[in-house]
């Protein structure tokens, strides 16, 4: 399936966050990507840009690679 990096990196950021004990409005609020912008990351519906993915990572204290393990 084309998009299964996608699901991946959902469920990946969203496993990260929930074990930071951050809510979407809480990262939205510490990495400064829009709300709506996250809440489709983590439904697999959009594939965010280099730059957004780092600003979550730091924001959640880890590594774009973290975020994106498993995704081959």
């Amino acid at each position: 399936m084309p998009h299964d990096h996608l699901r991946q990196l959902a469920i990946n950021l969203s496993r990260t966050r929930e074990a930071a004990g951050y809510s979407q409005v809480d990262l939205s609020r510490l990495s400064g990507v829009d709300l709506k912008h996250i809440n489709r990351i983590e439904l697999g519906q959009r594939d965010p840009s280099t730059h957004t993915l780092l600003r979550l990572a730091r924001a959640l204290g880890t590594t774009p690679a973290d975020l994106l393990r498993d995704i081959e």
